[in-house]
């Protein structure tokens, strides 16, 4: 009756690592791509919100009263699963919001943090944002920032607080998770995702854990968003799932745009070995 956090600021991994657990958990793999949010669900789901939610709370931007009706989201998607426990993404930092904590600690039983360079990040959050790259570097510098909520009202959305990319990998990273490198998830995806499996009590597994590496590999995903469209894309970017590269920052960024994340977010990159 506890949550497992499968957490990570925007377009650093979060999919495929939802994607590799999918097939972990699944009884019969592969599962298609559409189908994720029924097996890993997000907690900004609408529905979760909809069902349990304060009524008449507008969800699609931070207020005190989003806040408060996310706490109760929380203990009620937690209670909902009886005595099984539940793995969900968020992309919402570790804090607090008119001093309600956006996750909510008596129903966490643990968290796996997925991080990735900042300058990669930013590549990716432009194009998936429809930003220029100034405009997502600046973004990612808002400790006000958040993402989710649309002017759709028949698909209004649920908002997730980000604040800046550095204290989202701060107050996260200090709460002791696993951490894992989308970096490393890319060199070594077999012992990457074998340590994920370990997070959540599975690292037994190892046939189970190879066939679903296969089964999430990037390039078959790919080709199955080609094939079938991806529910969770944007309207705003060609794929969802872009290059998936390591380094491709180095072909984009200027001199100044590299400069302006160093400042951000220096420190990090040093700690994590973004040299």
């Amino acid at each position: 009756m506890a949550i497992f956090w499968i957490a990570s600021y925007p377009k650093s991994g979060n999919t495929w690592m939802r994607a590799f657990l999918c097939n972990l958990i699944s009884p019969n793999p592969p599962v298609p791509i559409n189908e994720f949010a029924k097996h890993l669900p997000s907690e900004a789901a609408a529905n979760w919100h909809q069902q349990h939610g304060d009524p008449g709370v507008d969800m699609r931007r931070p207020t005190p009263e989003g806040a408060r009706s996310r706490w109760k989201v929380q203990k009620a998607i937690a209670e909902s699963f009886g005595g099984r426990n539940m793995i969900l993404k968020t992309h919402n930092i570790l804090g607090r919001f008119a001093e309600v904590p956006l996750i909510r600690p008596d129903v966490t039983m643990g968290a796996l943090y997925i991080l990735r360079d900042p300058r990669d990040v930013a590549v990716s959050f432009s194009q998936h944002f429809g930003m220029s790259l100034e405009e997502a570097i600046a973004f990612m510098e808002r400790r006000d920032a958040y993402v989710g909520g649309t002017e759709d009202d028949a698909n209004p959305g649920v908002f997730e607080l980000l604040g800046s990319w550095a204290d989202h990998v701060r107050c996260w990273t200090r709460a002791n998770p696993t951490v894992l490198r989308y970096e490393d998830m890319k060199r070594d995806p077999l012992g990457s995702f074998t340590k994920a499996a370990a997070a959540l009590g599975m690292e037994g597994r190892t046939e189970k854990i190879r066939q679903a590496v296969e089964a999430a590999d990037f390039d078959r995903l790919k080709a199955a968003e080609r094939a079938e469209g991806y529910a969770e894309g944007s309207s705003r970017a060609e794929s969802f799932l872009r290059k998936g590269e390591s380094g491709g920052w180095r072909e984009v960024l200027t001199k100044e745009q590299e400069s302006a994340i160093r400042e951000m977010a220096g420190d990090l990159m040093e700690r994590f070995d973004y040299t």
